[in-house]
């Protein structure tokens, strides 16, 4: 008897996040029988979203980028392209694509002189 109560009540979360779902938007599918069922389409794409974690990602690379053009203006370009050429000589794997992630970009580049006064 108790396990009738607790499929039921599972099916009655189930429905209510449906409808909170088909809320957000929802497109109507005919099946093979000839029923129309309201299906939710939001939900994958926030499930998309969940996982992949988009502001945390620019976030990453707004530090990087800011990182990058620290280094360029304390070391002073000859001297930061030379180390981005060792790491990118080097063999091992990792320390080429550190090497290929601290290559100088416009981007850094234009920081760089923004933020030159500032840091001397």
């Amino acid at each position: 008897m108790n396990s009738g109560y607790r499929e039921f009540d599972q099916r009655l979360r189930s429905l209510d996040k449906k409808k909170a779902a088909i809320k957000e938007g929802a497109k109507a599918e005919m099946d093979d029988t000839g029923l129309v069922e309201l299906k939710p389409h939001g939900q994958m794409r926030r499930a998309f979203f969940r996982m992949l974690p988009i502001r945390a990602l620019m976030i990453l690379a707004v530090i990087g980028v800011g990182y990058k053009s620290f280094l360029l203006v304390s070391l002073g370009s000859a001297n930061y392209a030379e180390k981005v050429s060792l790491l990118n000589a080097s063999g091992r794997a990792v320390d080429q694509i550190g090497g290929w992630l601290m290559q100088v970009d416009p981007v850094t580049l234009k920081i760089a002189e923004v933020i030159s006064p500032l840091i001397g």
